[in-house]
């Protein structure tokens, strides 16, 4: 994770928009870098009724913000469909830049108040409107 860490840094790549702003080749390396950390972390965050991609989720965003997205149960099974969070990230670069070529703005520019700071933060208020409703 520190590795990936210093190559935000050192990209000069725009940090809230890292992820979308690699070239393809270089993303699908850090997303299989990303699901590396995942399986090696899902020991430590597996309970008695979680499969930890949860929790791994979230320690991930909370190292690799310009990355990975907080992924909850729901968003899990009912948005994503899938356990890869590889699938999830390639997602979400697809969903952003779709959104992005329709509308000519940038996603991450949306919250005038700046609080939400990386793209991932930004995909993830809209995946969790997405959840079914109960």
């Amino acid at each position: 994770m520190i590795e990936i860490n210093n190559s935000v840094r050192k990209s000069g790549l725009p940090r809230d928009r890292y992820i979308l702003e690699l070239r393809e080749r270089e993303r699908e390396g850090l997303i299989a870098e990303i699901w590396l950390i995942t399986k090696k972390l899902l020991p430590f965050t597996m309970g008695k009724t979680s499969y930890g991609l949860v929790g791994a989720s979230k320690i991930l965003f909370s190292v690799l913000p310009e990355n990975v997205l907080p992924i909850d149960n729901a968003q899990w099974l009912h948005v994503f469909k899938t356990v890869d969070i590889g699938d999830v990230l390639r997602r979400m670069v697809f969903d952003i830049q779709k959104w992005e070529g329709i509308t000519g703005r940038q996603l991450n520019d949306l919250d005038l108040s700046k609080r939400l700071t990386t793209l991932p933060s930004v995909y993830n208020v809209m995946a969790m409107l997405a959840r079914p409703k109960t």
